[in-house]
């Protein structure tokens, strides 16, 4: 407290730090407060309860606890069986079948996570700080899903004969590419959320058409993966190779544009930093998306076994540098 009054006094105080200073003391403050209350609250209703109820009231109280926890415990694996049913796979299922079940799958991902990193771009421009949270809390959820087809993939490895393992192991890299891809999107989506409710300066008009431009470019690859993997065809494929090498230079020339806005000092350097970072995630996504692009072409579309080692090291993200 000593601190932030003589930091508050000597003027130190700016719009991009005075949030934290704030809310880190309502935090602190709050939070002791609360606890105490809310301690005081329960501790208060459920020893009247017991008082009053006597043993009838201890045994009810107990019973709905075990029921609620019961309940919880039950839905989430009625919930799981649920979306193991969405996904089924057989072990008999052909490279090729596995590979346009699977376009379903990332069809179904690579659209979610489009429209939500669109909308929080819209949040973003319009300093729309509820829009932005439902964003993220609700794809934090998400995220949950590739739990659930890890889930598939160890039955699925389980009944399958050595002979097959290749097509196990593409499901096992296109899983690992969607969990990447879902952090890079949450990354997004906690950043501009983040940004707007700590009230730091609005990112600039153009900073949005920017990074709405690159994340439409981001969509058309993503649909491209879709579509070479629903069809299987080499030239759409290959199409879908050279949109990215187009995209990396889109990235580039956005990148440049920015960083000569950064050296004429037309940005506050909390934007700035969003920006990059956003900027960062959306072509960490393209990334992955050729990166599906190339084992549907090497795997499934020429088959080859050859290249089956290379690819457990080209599955890590780390592995790959991006320009």
């Amino acid at each position: 407290m000593v601190f932030m009054g003589t930091s508050l006094a000597d003027d130190a105080w700016g719009r991009e730090s005075a949030v934290f200073r704030v809310s880190g003391v309502l935090s602190v403050i709050g939070g002791w407060f609360f606890t105490a209350l809310s301690a005081f609250v329960v501790a208060f209703v459920v020893a009247n309860v017991f008082y009053f109820g006597g043993i009838i009231a201890i045994i009810v109280v107990l019973g709905l606890s075990f029921f609620f926890i019961a309940h919880s415990h039950l839905s989430s694996k009625r919930k799981s069986q649920v979306e193991e049913e969405d996904i089924r796979m057989d072990a008999e299922m052909e490279i090729d079948q596995l590979a346009r079940l699977s376009a379903k799958i990332m069809r179904d991902r690579f659209t979610q996570v489009g429209e939500l990193i669109m909308s929080s771009l819209d949040g973003l421009e319009n300093e729309h700080r509820k829009h932005l949270k439902v964003n993220y809390r609700s794809f934090k959820r998400e995220v949950a899903f590739t739990a659930v087809l890890r889930d598939v993939n160890s039955k699925l490895i389980e009944s399958t004969p050595e002979k097959d393992v290749l097509k196990v192991h593409l499901l096992e890299l296109l899983i690992e590419y969607l969990e990447e891809m879902h952090v890079n999107t949450l990354h997004i989506l906690k950043g501009s959320y983040k940004h707007v409710d700590n009230h730091h300066r609005p990112v600039l008009e153009q900073q949005v058409v920017e990074l709405k431009e690159v994340c439409t470019s981001m969509i058309q690859l993503l649909n491209a993966t879709a579509n070479a993997y629903e069809s299987l065809d080499y030239n759409l494929a290959k199409e879908g190779m050279k949109a990215f090498d187009d995209f990396v230079n889109f990235v580039r020339s956005v990148r440049s544009s920015h960083l000569k806005r950064i050296a004429n000092h037309k940005l506050s350097s909390k934007s700035a930093r969003l920006y990059l970072s956003i900027l960062k995630d959306l072509k960490m996504i393209a990334l992955v998306s050729n990166r599906m692009l190339v084992i549907c072409t090497d795997m499934v579309i020429n088959k080859s076994e050859s290249t089956e080692s290379k690819w457990f090291y080209f599955c890590s993200s780390k592995t790959i540098a991006f320009p």
